[in-house]
């Protein structure tokens, strides 16, 4: 689990590392006081389940994690708390928090893209299907 990008948010440019440092500071926030269960797919799925109820609690969370997980590879200290990130995600734009959404998921070997084309396939196919269904009650009728 690597992952790397520089975000400029804060009022200055800052890495966000996606590493085991992160993994365990957002298993720490995900998990809230319970004994982590720290398998990656029920993690993962605790991370979609906080996706669905607030997008950017998560996104503020993703990034929290990633300067922890920085900080923890150049030095020993915190450069930001969760608050001041929850305040400086406010000026990020869609494109910047894709990134780190992007950039979070290849660190668990997850490709993004990938997963976005099957949802359009998926889509696409349902949307087929009703239109076969639409077009057999029209013939016989």
């Amino acid at each position: 689990m690597t992952g790397i990008m520089k975000l400029k948010i804060g009022g200055q440019e800052r890495t966000l590392r996606f590493n085991n440092f992160s993994a365990i500071e957002l298993a720490k926030i995900i998990y809230n006081g319970e004994q982590a269960n720290f398998e990656t797919e029920d993690l993962l799925d605790r991370i979609m389940k906080l996706n669905e109820e607030n997008h950017y609690l998560l996104i503020k969370t993703l990034i929290y994690a990633g300067l922890i997980g920085n900080d923890y590879v150049v030095g020993f200290t915190k450069t930001a708390t969760a608050e001041q990130v929850g305040e400086w995600i406010s000026e990020l734009s869609g494109d910047e928090i894709y990134s780190v959404w992007n950039t979070f998921w290849k660190s668990m070997g997850v490709d993004l893209p990938a997963i976005q084309e099957l949802e359009q396939n998926s889509v696409a196919e349902k949307k087929n299907q009703r239109g076969m269904k639409s077009a057999k009650k029209s013939l016989e009728k």
